[in-house]
């Protein structure tokens, strides 16, 4: 990790640029990926993994200790803005009891369902500039 402590104005512009990749055949990649993932499972996203992210991971499983670690490095700042949003969360999915409609969670944000049957979920969050 670079640390950046009091730069001077001047090279804010490049200290801020985020990279810049070229996206034409971005979705045939992602889309190569998720087919790799549909038919390899874990084995895939292993080896994504340690490419993307240089982790060798054995254990997708997250213990009760490694959460109560993890909350323990985070902001009570963040903390409310993660109740904020399951508030949000929560408020929309309750409104699914009843039909289908277009939720406005907070405003200017709106939100509605598609239903969809699913087996298993996952969730990667990628660092970098993500």
């Amino acid at each position: 990790m670079r640390v950046i402590r009091y730069p001077e104005k001047s090279s804010w512009a490049e200290i801020t640029a985020r990279p810049v990749f070229e996206t034409n055949n971005l979705e045939t990649i992602v889309g190569e990926i998720l087919q790799d993932v549909s038919q390899n499972g874990d084995i895939a996203v292993r080896r994504y993994t340690e490419r993307f992210d240089n982790s060798d991971v054995l254990d997708f499983a997250v213990s009760e200790a490694e959460f109560k670690a993890a909350e323990m490095q985070i902001s009570n700042e963040l903390k409310a803005a993660i109740q904020h949003a399951k508030e949000n969360i929560e408020k929309f999915h309750r409104a699914q009891i009843e039909q289908p409609a277009k939720i406005e969670t907070t405003p200017g944000v709106i939100c509605w369902r598609e239903s969809r049957a699913i087996e298993k979920v996952g969730l990667y969050v990628p660092g970098g500039t993500a």
